[in-house]
């Protein structure tokens, strides 16, 4: 097991000994230590050939393997972060199961989520019970069991490739969505940026940007805002700003947006 977790050179203290058994329990022991410093909580976790940032909190249960952790992120108790990439201060909730995926800063996902080869973008808000590509199953088979892609139960000869690859179709989340409680993704789909999915909404097709979908199989009801407020939206992207740039306009993100003011930020941004 390699373990990294990112400090300030002068709060460490050499590691003596060799990379054995000592070594590596003076380098469980530190990073037992940082966790507790900022509150984490770090028994029976598990940190495996993985970069973890600065100031991460892994809380108990928890598994991350050959994952790259950014600053300040959390992965909740019993969670598993497995072959994913998680940018500045995401947080992922309790007993999620995160695979092969890409969550940009800020976002952060509810209890009991899971999301499967996924790319999904900064500010987006993921509520709990959620299931963002799932595996695909082929219904035209003859078969639809897993043993056509497993050898969990021996019956696929060991000389013949898996039948097909479950997740071929790529899973594309735009910035600042939100997802709410109990939503079905299925593979294949892309959400555009400022997206609303409602509770319980299963979707098998593209929702645009700014659009408000609900239902199963789900349909689109309105947009959030009028369309050139949206092109406005869209052309600012607020979420790609720095984070003292997003304090200074705190009072514009809470509220209601206005054409005017959304056209005056993109006049100062061309002159910037």
């Amino acid at each position: 097991m390699r373990i990294r977790l990112w400090t300030h050179p002068s709060s460490i203290t050499p590691l003596t000994g060799t990379r054995g058994t000592p070594y590596k329990q003076q380098l469980k022991m530190r990073l037992q230590d940082a966790c507790r410093a900022i509150g984490g909580k770090m028994a029976n976790y598990e940190i495996i050939d993985s970069t973890v940032g600065l100031l991460c909190a892994i809380y108990q249960g928890a598994r991350v393997k050959q994952s790259t952790l950014g600053e300040g992120c959390v992965v909740g108790n019993f969670s598993r972060v497995d072959y994913t990439e998680l940018a500045h201060k995401t947080r992922i909730d309790r007993n999620n199961h995160i695979f092969q995926a890409k969550l940009g800063r800020f976002s952060y996902t509810g209890i009991n989520t899971v999301i499967m080869h996924a790319t999904i973008g900064d500010f987006t808000s993921i509520s709990w019970n959620v299931s963002i590509g799932g595996a695909d199953h082929d219904y035209q088979r003859m078969t639809q069991h897993s043993f056509l892609y497993s050898d969990h139960d021996g019956i696929r000869p060991p000389e013949q490739a898996i039948a097909y690859d479950r997740f071929t179709k790529p899973i594309t989340i735009g910035s600042d969505v939100w997802i709410a409680a109990g939503a079905v993704i299925t593979r294949g789909v892309t959400i555009g940026h400022g997206a609303a999915i409602g509770a319980n909404a299963v979707i098998t097709r593209d929702v645009e940007p700014y659009t408000i979908v609900v239902g199963a199989p789900a349909k689109a009801i309105k947009k959030r805002f009028s369309d050139e407020i949206i092109a406005a939206l869209l052309e600012l992207q607020w979420w790609n700003w720095p984070v003292e740039k997003i304090k200074q306009h705190y009072d514009l993100l809470a509220n209601k947006p206005e054409l005017s003011a959304l056209q005056q930020l993109l006049r100062e941004n061309k002159n910037d």
